[in-house]
């Protein structure tokens, strides 16, 4: 019904038409959905007749209707809005003065700034998540009004959602260090990746993005910004994403009852952008002796020292070999030479997604690099193998239907399913098994076996029916099988040519 202005509450803004709140949609806060028909109004004038300002807004498109986002109400001729699309970002002044083009997505929220300083060359700019986008002198002039979320004149609506808005009569040019301020402010609180350093509110350096600036998010408390940001993650999709918390992760932000020990204490990451797909072999390590690829920096500002939980999504950590994960963490970006290696402690579910928890205590020193990282172990301690599928390590199902088959000797070169090989649970002395229905089947990424060359095969198997049983045989093009050869008694060796 409202929403109240945190500058002015005497100018908080009304709803028409029922704008939604949707909790822990971003980041562990709510955002305001707008369906098109619907906005929020200032109860009076919120920008003099063609002063200098600057927005700040976090908003996503889910359509590609005129999309107003903040802009004027009544007969007011200002606006930032979409045009139309879901990828653009227009500024108006009775016309369109300047249009970043595809600046944005319908994917994700964004951190949008839309600056305007009459007459002030490269004064009239669009930031996208802290990039400029461009900027040109303009003189435009506009009239006096109350400002719309959501709208412009009571209608032109925005299908999306907004997270958080803040205007300034004044002009901030685009990359000023208060610019920065508040941009890196917005992207710790909502988990938006910023392409400059983020400054604290006293406009101090609180993480580095000269190296790491892939997925960047944080936990921190500035009391100047009544930032509190208890746990955190990057809303970047595409990838597995680490969530860290103060204590213990909760439902929502305002949900962690944990509190911070002092102002201006900061713990922000970012990775290298490495797959998590694979493993790289570590040298010096106590219990470790291989990791995820993707390694993470970690920036620790104020001294924090708090027990944070670390959390990554458990099937993510699958191509790690076993089932006994730890968080490792050293000062070396490659995790060279040892270090500090920490157990996991529990699996917790967040947002509907396993994920797996490290409880640990960082030292305040840094920036530290830290990843995923398990002990390489053999069948038997019998080195060499080049495959090892294991029903109680790696299989990465949706319900019962396998997806993966992650192999503990070479992730790069795991099994993926065709037609929904079924995990049976407790199927062989309480451990599981894969149940092939003479239709369905696993495939490895690449070769396995080299042309004629020497092999030893073990497998666990059981037949049900009197099929070809193929068991452990080579894929398309390849001419070798250890099969029953349409019965449930035999086993043969087949090498044709």
């Amino acid at each position: 019904t409202s929403w109240t202005n945190q500058v002015s509450a005497a100018n908080s803004f009304t709803g028409t038409g029922n704008p939604q709140l949707a909790a822990g949609k971003i980041n562990f806060y709510p955002g305001i959905t707008f369906s098109g028909s619907n906005y929020l109004t200032s109860a009076g004038v919120a920008l003099p007749a063609n002063s200098n300002y600057t927005k700040f807004v976090v908003f996503k498109y889910d359509g590609a209707t005129t999309n107003n986002i903040v802009s004027s109400g009544g007969t007011g001729n200002n606006a930032l809005f979409g045009a139309n699309t879901n990828t653009n970002l227009v500024i108006f002044h009775n016309t369109a003065i300047f249009t970043a083009l595809n600046a944005v997505t319908g994917s994700r929220y964004y951190l949008g700034a839309a600056g305007f300083a009459s007459g002030v060359a490269a004064g009239t700019f669009i930031n996208v998540d802290g990039a400029n986008k461009g900027s040109i002198n303009s003189s435009a002039g506009y009239l006096a009004s109350t400002m719309q979320l959501g709208a412009h004149g009571d209608g032109n609506n925005l299908t999306g959602r907004i997270a958080e808005v803040i205007v300034y009569p004044t002009a901030l040019a685009s990359n000023a260090t208060t610019t920065r301020q508040i941009q890196g402010y917005l992207g710790i609180k909502y988990g938006i990746t910023v392409a400059h350093n983020y400054l604290s509110s006293a406009g101090a350096p609180i993480y580095d993005v000269s190296s790491a600036a892939n997925n960047i998010a944080g936990i921190g408390r500035d009391d100047n910004s009544s930032l509190n940001q208890k746990q955190g993650q990057s809303i970047n999709t595409g990838t597995s994403q680490v969530v860290m918390a103060l204590g213990s992760v909760a439902a929502t932000n305002a949900a962690n009852s944990n509190t911070f020990s002092a102002d201006k204490q900061f713990l922000l990451w970012g990775d290298d952008n490495g797959s998590i797909n694979t493993t790289t072999a570590l040298s010096g390590w106590a219990i470790t002796t291989t990791r995820l690829t993707r390694v993470w920096k970690l920036q620790n500002t104020g001294g924090f020292n708090q027990q944070v939980t670390v959390y990554f999504p458990t099937a993510s950590l699958n191509v790690l070999p076993g089932s006994n994960p730890y968080l490792i963490y050293n000062t070396s970006n490659t995790l060279a030479g040892g270090g500090t290696e920490v157990p996991s402690s529990a699996v917790t579910n967040i947002g509907g997604i396993s994920y797996t928890g490290f409880q640990v205590t960082f030292p305040t020193i840094g920036p530290l690099y830290f990843s995923f990282a398990a002990k390489t172990v053999n069948p038997g301690n019998v080195a060499g193998a080049l495959v090892w599928l294991r029903p109680d390590a790696g299989v990465m199902a949706t319900g019962n239907n396998v997806n993966t088959w992650i192999n503990q000797m070479n992730a790069g070169n795991s099994f993926t399913g065709t037609g929904n090989p079924q995990l049976a649970t407790g199927n062989v002395n309480f451990n599981p098994g894969i149940t092939f229905s003479g239709s369905n089947y696993l495939t490895s990424t690449g070769n396995v076996l080299p042309a004629n060359s020497a092999y030893t095969k073990f497998v666990v198997f059981k037949y049900d029916g009197s099929t070809a049983n193929n068991l452990v045989s080579s894929g398309t093009g390849g001419s070798h099988a250890l099969f029953g050869n349409n019965t449930n008694t035999d086993l043969v060796i087949h090498h044709a040519g």
